[in-house]
C-alpha cells in the first residue's frame, strides 16, 4: 500500500463490520510494532519462530477487533 497508514476510528469501524480491507489495514499498520515488541520480549527468538509468534498475534486481532466496543 503506498503511503503510511494511519489507524482511525472510522477505519476500525469498517473492520468491526466486517471489512476484509479494513482489517487488512489494521494488521499492515500493526505488524512492525507487533515484530519489535516480539523482538523485545524474546530476543533469544529463531526468525521462523518469531514469524509464527507474530501470526498468532496478528490471528488474535482478527478475532478481537470485532468485539472491540467503541464509543460513540
Amino acid at each position: 500500500m503506498a503511503g503510511k497508514i494511519k489507524i482511525d476510528y472510522d477505519m476500525i469501524v469498517s473492520a468491526r463490520s466486517g471489512n476484509m480491507v479494513a482489517m487488512g489495514c489494521i494488521l499492515e499498520c500493526l505488524s512492525p510494532q507487533v515484530e519489535s515488541i516480539l523482538r523485545s520480549v524474546a530476543p533469544g527468538l529463531s526468525e521462523e519462530t518469531l514469524k509464527d509468534c507474530k501470526q498468532e498475534v496478528l490471528i488474535s486481532l482478527i478475532r478481537i477487533i470485532p468485539k472491540f466496543r467503541l464509543k460513540y
